[in-house]
């Protein structure tokens, strides 16, 4: 799997997460329209599908509604554990309802014949599962964030930002070896 391609389909969060950084109303604004605005011209392009565009729809059109619209100051404040914990629980329903939502962006760089074959199904659940723990780590950074505000922002920003790379580098090479094993015809 492309690691650009997959840090593409988290681009309206990322494009969010840098542009709404910090403690001014109007960069929140500004963070979230451009962020509807990339879910829109993602999912046309079809960059972000499956959990992920879900997901995204449903997390950015409340935010408009109450950080945008209402500045609900409640809803502001807990907005990071909202948008890594909306990741996390559309991850696992990825899961429970048995799709996971790597497989999707699997699927577009393995065989169509191997796609019911229970290296790839088990294999999008292992990504799958890392990313879970990936979301449920920055959920609780966000956490960890409202309990120790004194702490520079950055700082978290810094420790979620890692978590990120190590999912996209995980699933770089989890990819790559799986693939290297199916060639090899040892799975």
């Amino acid at each position: 799997m492309n690691p650009i391609k997959l840090l593409l389909a988290f681009l309206p969060w990322l494009a969010f997460w840098f542009i709404a950084g910090g403690h001014s109303m109007l960069r929140l604004q500004i963070g979230i329209y451009v962020a509807v605005v990339l879910v829109i011209v993602m999912s046309l392009l079809k960059y972000q599908k499956g959990m992920i565009l879900w997901v995204s729809v449903i997390f950015f059109l409340i935010t408009v509604v109450f950080a945008a619209i209402l500045k609900n100051i409640w809803f502001i404040t807990h907005l990071g554990i909202f948008a890594s914990g909306s990741l996390f629980l559309g991850t696992l329903i990825s899961m429970f309802v048995g799709h996971p939502f790597t497989e999707s962006y699997a699927k577009e760089h393995v065989p169509e014949n191997l796609w019911n074959s229970p290296s790839f199904i088990r294999s999008s659940f292992i990504m799958t599962s890392f990313w879970a723990l990936i979301f449920l780590a920055n959920t609780m950074v966000n956490v960890v964030k409202l309990i120790y505000p004194h702490v520079c922002e950055w700082t978290y920003n810094g420790i979620q930002l890692t978590f990120l790379v190590l999912g996209v580098f995980y699933t770089h090479f989890y990819a790559k070896k799986t693939k290297e094993k199916r060639e090899k015809g040892m799975l």
